[in-house]
């Protein structure tokens, strides 16, 4: 959180990264009848108006419900006004800028954490998103990339032709590689000499620690990413998940589908017959559902596959390629600290 003063007032405001799904707040700690006028804008240029006076000298105005009415999947910078008020004067104003990412926070882990990708289709590549937690460096083979604080959209479409594991290389712009070289020559005989290597260190960066209650202290800037693309063929039985994870990034997973389960809800009738029964039992169908359970095996535990219980946006590749909405049938996955993870959920896709 930041803070700044105004006159007697304390403003105590969001930091430049908000997440949509965390409780975001701003307090005024004042003398008495402390009052404050919110304005908070969009990118789209949409505006939130939150305005309270009160007679104690402490206000909160939770931001919560006005992000989530504006929230538009846009990666430009909000801004947000606070005029503060001391008995109905306004006696200045704090103006700030703030980035909002569709994700969400827990004490038991930290942001940026996440280091595995998967991908399986090329065009995924296009937009591959990857939340970095400072600005410097994006290098994927011979391709390079400004990275910025936050989300991040890389076009790796020609950095990854084939199947396999790729490394997306995050780092500050200012880091140095080691630089290696002879410092001398020892002759031992007209045949046999040491060569002496000098290895110059290279330049310090500030690096970035996080972790979650499995591994609490892991770098994570400068890191290396792994991207695991991987395709299937026409005989599995293969279906693929679009999800948001914990940092606002959206990740795929595919697996294979085990079954496909139709559940209807009917009523019944009956209707007049010319026939000798007089009369005949008929139904009409009320709810349709389709459920398919999906199994992920293998799936690397650095890549938080867990995420997707959180996630609000989950889509189902269908038959035509398209992505279509669909919603988690799965209520719980407990995590383990284990390498690699092996589940099944049990998604929606028809309603």
């Amino acid at each position: 959180m930041r803070t700044q003063q105004v006159y007697t007032t304390t403003v105590t405001y969001p930091d430049v990264m908000v997440w949509k799904n965390d409780s975001t707040v701003i307090a005024l700690n004042g003398t008495d009848n402390v009052g404050g006028k919110v304005v908070i804008n969009s990118p789209e240029g949409n505006s939130y108006t939150l305005e309270y006076y009160s007679d104690q000298g402490t206000l909160m105005f939770f931001l919560d419900d006005a992000i989530k009415a504006l929230y538009n999947d846009n990666l430009a910078q909000w801004s947000c006004s606070v005029t503060v008020f001391d008995e109905g004067i306004p006696m200045g104003s704090v103006n700030f800028l703030f980035y909002v990412l569709n994700g969400k926070s827990f004490v038991t882990r930290t942001h940026g954490v996440s280091s595995t990708i998967y991908v399986y289709d090329r065009e995924e590549l296009k937009k591959l998103q990857v939340y970095s937690p400072q600005s410097g460096t994006a290098i994927c083979g011979q391709y390079g990339f400004n990275c910025y604080y936050g989300l991040n959209q890389f076009n790796l479409y020609n950095a990854i032709t084939q199947e396999g594991e790729y490394s997306l290389f995050l780092r500050d712009s200012n880091q140095t590689p080691p630089i290696a070289g002879v410092s001398g020559v020892d002759v031992i005989s007209p045949t046999q000499a040491v060569v002496n290597i000098e290895i110059i260190a290279p330049t310090p960066v500030n690096a970035t620690y996080g972790g979650d209650v499995f591994e609490q202290d892991k770098l994570i800037f400068p890191i290396t990413h792994k991207i695991i693309f991987q395709d299937h063929c026409s005989e599995y039985n293969f279906g693929e998940i679009a999800y948001t994870d914990l940092d606002g990034m959206r990740r795929y997973l595919g697996g294979k589908i085990i079954s496909d389960t139709d559940d209807v809800k009917t009523e019944s009738y009956i209707n007049s017959s010319i026939e000798i029964y007089k009369t005949l039992p008929n139904r009409y169908v009320a709810t349709r559902t389709k459920t398919i359970k999906l199994a992920f095996i293998d799936i690397k535990k650095d890549a938080y596959p867990y995420d997707l219980m959180h996630s609000d946006a989950i889509q189902f590749k269908g038959m035509d390629g398209e992505w279509h909405s669909c919603s988690l049938k799965t209520q719980s996955l407990t995590r383990e600290n284990e390498d690699y993870y092996d589940f099944e959920i049990e998604i929606i896709v028809n309603q």
